[in-house]
């Protein structure tokens, strides 16, 4: 689903990804507790461990779709070293009144892997 210019947005979001993941920041889990992202504007995560729509990785704070995005490439980065942090696909549902990402990840071992964001709070924001 095309919702932005996807290869505006995948350079964007990459470079900020990188930049967040190297950058020293300390992010937790967020199934232990909430973090913080260093960004333009605080966006931390709550919620589970991304493997369904009830545990779905809440993304907070974010300002922007291309923040929001950034934010979830991060999480990647940071939290599954061992996979791509560019998706295979995404997919944009909604679920129980809510906005998700279903984001599809290729590991370094080339098995697939799904991730849920919980999108609602930035989806739509330009």
């Amino acid at each position: 689903m095309n919702r932005y210019p996807r290869a505006l947005a995948y350079a964007a979001t990459t470079i900020l990804a990188v930049a967040v993941a190297t950058c020293g920041v300390d992010i937790t889990h967020p199934a232990l507790a909430q973090s913080s992202v260093a960004s333009a504007s605080t966006v931390s995560y709550a919620g589970g461990d991304g493997a369904s729509f009830a545990q779905a990785i809440l993304i907070k704070g974010a300002r922007s779709e291309m923040e929001g995005v950034a934010a979830e490439r991060a999480y990647v980065v940071k939290f599954h070293a061992d996979w791509d942090p560019r998706e295979v696909d995404t997919a944009l549902m909604e679920n129980g009144g809510r906005d998700y990402d279903l984001s599809r990840y290729r590991g370094r071992d080339g098995a697939e892997h799904v991730l849920y964001f919980d999108i609602t709070e930035f989806f739509g924001k330009d």
